[in-house]
């Protein structure tokens, strides 16, 4: 055989075997899954791609050993708690990385289906964050989760309909009762905007809160107590006796209270902190006519401030994962501050790091970031300590609707759900 020929058989030998090899490794990179909320489009350089699809592109562009795929577990926060958990309780290890819910803080961890992240999420970087957030997620000295999207209700309302009547803004809900009445022109404006269906349970809970009520306090139930009674019975005469709210508020969906503000129908408005109540998206009938405050406290007596209900979205990883490695590795990528802003700027939802809230560039799409962050210590958790949130929030929506809608009084309605919560919880019923 030739010299030529034999150095021909050598060079294609080895470009056989280099063409093999990275076939291997390619088959060997591993795959991180992220299970996320909805992968809503972004336009993003002139393209739209889904905001958790452009999310892995921009982290495997960085780290091209690791494959990183976003699918869309479910749209929102219930229907995706239900994939996961059904996942969980199977040990599914499907998904790496979950969008986790503030909301189930009392249960992921307690069932063991979280993984703790207290080596490379330490108090130090914590501290950093919003600390209601990160305060819930720890349970017996860990820390579950890193939050991303902060979040607590508060109150919009129409700085301009104020101002021209000579009016400052409520700190009390009967002084929002009194301004909605007498600015409010059906059916063309609307004293009050509000999502009273699912979330039906957060206007009791924080009429309840500010009073010094409680679902239990002191190893009891007291949610139909003479403070919850009050905060229900409230809630009834605003629907009912001082007609302030849009009709379907008790039976709409969540867009149709919102659009009912966004097309400045309503004075006041009561919704988690993003950009679309607060008139920021293009061509919005309201921009540049919001203001933004906490949630009133509920008389001029009260003990207690307004609270806003806890609300927010977390990076948790699943027990079951088999990539650990990987994961964490993808968790330390998605803790840096500019990919935090990233989020910001693109998935449109506060941050929970506080850098990056008050990065010029980021408050730009939340004008009301400084009162936001006077407001943080006044939120509180909805179903704290007990993994029972998802039958809280059902209970509530069944009976105080019932008791809205005048088919059921009102502490009937309390002493039904207090009956509940005894169950689900072990503690007794003071009243």
């Amino acid at each position: 055989m030739s010299r030529n020929l034999i150095k021909g058989v050598i060079l294609v030998g080895i470009g056989v075997l280099s063409v093999f090899l990275l076939a291997n490794i390619a088959m060997g990179k591993v795959k991180v899954v992220i299970g996320g909320y909805s992968n809503t489009e972004i336009t993003l350089d002139g393209e739209k791609i889904g905001r958790g699809t452009a999310l892995a592109r921009m982290f495997m562009q960085e780290n091209p050993d690791i494959d990183l795929e976003y699918q869309e577990a479910a749209m929102g926060g219930r229907d995706i708690h239900t994939v996961l958990t059904t996942m969980l309780e199977a040990k599914d290890s499907t998904f790496d990385i979950m969008t986790a819910d503030v909301v189930w803080t009392a249960q992921y961890p307690k069932m063991g289906w979280v993984y703790p992240l207290d080596e490379i999420f330490p108090p130090s970087e914590q501290k950093g964050y919003q600390l209601s957030m990160i305060e819930t997620w720890t349970k017996g000295g860990h820390i579950y989760a890193l939050p991303f999207h902060g979040g607590f209700h508060v109150l919009f309302y129409r700085k301009d309909l104020l101002e021209n009547a000579g009016m400052q803004p409520p700190k009390t809900w009967p002084q929002l009762v009194d301004i909605a009445k007498k600015l409010q022109k059906p059916p063309k404006l609307y004293g009050f905007s509000a999502f009273w269906q699912i979330d039906l349970d957060i206007p009791f809970l924080e009429m309840l809160w500010s009073q010094g009520g409680r679902l239990w306090k002191e190893g009891q139930v007291t949610i139909n107590g003479p403070e919850g009674v009050n905060a229900l019975q409230f809630m009834y005469d605003m629907l009912n006796t001082y007609k302030i709210l849009q009709p379907g508020a008790t039976s709409g969906g969540f867009s149709d209270c919102l659009n009912i503000w966004t097309e400045g129908m309503a004075v006041f408005h009561e919704q988690w902190y993003w950009d679309t109540p607060a008139g920021m998206d293009p061509g919005s009938k309201i921009k540049g006519k919001v203001g933004m405050i906490g949630i009133p406290k509920f008389s001029d007596t009260s003990p207690e401030p307004g609270y806003g209900a806890l609300g927010g979205w977390s990076w948790a990883v699943n027990s079951y994962s088999k990539h650990l490695k990987e994961t964490l590795e993808v968790i330390k990528w998605l803790k840096q501050p500019r990919v935090a802003k990233w989020m910001a700027l693109y998935w449109h939802n506060p941050p929970a790091l506080m850098s990056v809230m008050r990065d010029p560039e980021v408050a730009k799409g939340y004008p009301f970031s400084d009162v936001y962050t006077q407001l943080m210590p006044n939120t509180k958790e909805r179903f704290p300590e007990y993994d029972y949130f998802q039958e809280w929030q059902d209970r509530a929506f069944k009976e105080f609707g019932a008791a809205l809608l005048g088919q059921k009084s009102i502490k009937d309605a309390l002493d039904t759900t207090a009956r509940f919560i005894s169950k689900w919880t072990g503690l007794p019923r003071k009243y």
